[in-house]
């Protein structure tokens, strides 16, 4: 059996997890789903960056002192992982990206999206008194989470919670991750376009960045936690490190 921590993207909280996390556990593996730092209602957002959240997961862990964990990251939370490895290696059995940013060294999240996003996000936070983002409805609806039913969309739209910017522009130091050989999978679902197809695409864009690893395909949008739950939950099992 195995022990899973699942990290959220952004707008996103542990909660995003939890129809999966019934269907693994249901399995006999053991789950977890942190918020990571300045995710969630009600917290404060002013001042959290990448290093902030990656602190949050690693302490999470720590306190916890789970061992032997394949960590599986989606979309912005590809990148707490990278951070957060490292500097746990000795307790990871595995890595796990679910269509995850691994951007490169030096490199922030706006700076791998296409540039209306940059723009759109860049505006959206000076409109704040806290430097946050908030994806728009129609945004989401059209590319994040275009399958499903509106009122399925709709619920968890009204779940999420503004992001903050620090996690979208700080540069990161990928340098210890990419010396990491800790065993790493790449879930890939087909119907996402989050990320616009072509240049931007997720895979084999980030998948490549990643060295060897195991490339798991699944149907699916970038929401697939929440619509195609049963397919994304054998992927990662599919994905997991023997």
């Amino acid at each position: 059996m195995a022990n899973y921590v699942l990290v959220h993207g952004a707008w996103h909280g542990g909660w995003a997890w939890t129809p999966v996390a019934r269907l693994l556990s249901a399995q006999g593996h053991t789950v977890h789903t942190p918020t990571m730092a300045g995710h969630g209602p009600d917290v404060d957002r002013v001042g959290v960056g990448q290093a902030e959240c990656v602190n949050s997961l690693v302490r999470y862990i720590e306190e916890r002192n789970l061992r032997d964990i394949t960590l599986v990251g989606h979309s912005w939370g590809g990148n707490v992982l990278c951070g957060a490895a490292p500097l746990i290696a000795n307790r990871l059995s595995g890595l796990i990206f679910w269509n995850a940013f691994v951007v490169g060294d030096g490199e922030s999240l706006v700076d791998v999206v296409p540039q209306q996003f940059r723009e759109l996000f860049t505006f959206l936070a000076g409109q704040t008194t806290d430097n946050t983002v908030m994806l728009p409805w129609e945004v989401w609806r059209a590319a994040f989470m275009q399958t499903g039913s509106e009122g399925e969309a709709r619920l968890a739209y009204e779940l999420m919670t503004p992001e903050p910017f620090g996690c979208f522009t700080d540069k990161l130091d990928q340098k210890a991750f990419f010396a990491l050989d800790t065993p790493r999978s790449y879930i890939n679902c087909r119907d996402d376009i989050a990320l616009p197809p072509g240049e931007y695409a997720w895979y084999p864009r980030f998948g490549q960045r990643l060295g060897e690893h195991k490339l798991v395909e699944a149907e699916g949008c970038h929401e697939a936690c929440f619509t195609n739950t049963a397919q994304l939950a054998a992927a990662i099992l599919e994905a997991t490190p023997a």
